[in-house]
């Protein structure tokens, strides 16, 4: 099974950053740890981190010694999340078919298991297009006015939180990965 992670450097989203990925958990930057945890993971045959242009020495030096190519996004060609230009399909493969699969990693989440990236890669080798982790919500959302005041209290129940790792079919991730460039998170890219 041909699977190439990507990490997404903080630096890519749009709005207000509240993480950096270059800043230090107990020493080691989180990019560091997010890329060794995908390296450790033995899933994937080759992991990208995505980073901005003027961010790319910083992340790189982050990274150095690691089996890792470090990317912006005007350096992407169509379809390089794939691991092989032979493994990228044209269209579904049928049955039996091997499928390359992209993982997308939020490089600041460098503490999510490594059974999630091998729970959502098993997700889509089984045959699903996307493989996303979710979390019931547990926190209170409040409804607001236009004017930003409270007007109640959303319901919950049916609410999720969507987290990385991701795990796309490659055909689907080439659509995800072109948002995330232009600057949409992780968790939202795949509605993008």
């Amino acid at each position: 099974m041909d699977v190439v992670a990507v990490v997404v450097s903080s630096g890519l989203r749009s709005g207000p950053v509240t993480a950096n990925d270059l800043d230090a958990l107990a020493g080691v930057p989180m990019v560091t740890r997010s890329v060794r945890g995908l390296v450790v993971s033995e899933v994937a045959q080759r992991v990208v981190v995505l980073c901005p242009a003027e961010r790319r020495q910083d992340v790189a030096q982050a990274l150095s010694g690691l089996p890792v190519s470090v990317l912006v996004p005007d350096d992407v060609p169509g379809a390089v999340w794939c691991p092989s230009p032979a493994a990228q399909p044209t269209e579904r493969p049928g049955r039996g078919e091997a499928t390359p699969i992209v993982v997308v990693h939020d490089a600041c989440r460098p503490l999510a298991p490594l059974s999630l990236v091998n729970e959502v890669v098993s997700a889509v080798a089984a045959g699903h297009p996307v493989a996303v982790p979710v979390l019931p919500c547990s926190d209170t959302v409040k409804r607001v006015s236009p004017d930003g005041l409270v007007v109640g209290t959303v319901d919950r129940s049916s609410l999720r939180v969507v987290q990385t790792p991701q795990a796309f079919r490659a055909d689907v991730a080439d659509a995800v990965l072109r948002a995330i460039a232009a600057g949409v998170s992780p968790e939202r890219a795949y509605t993008a």
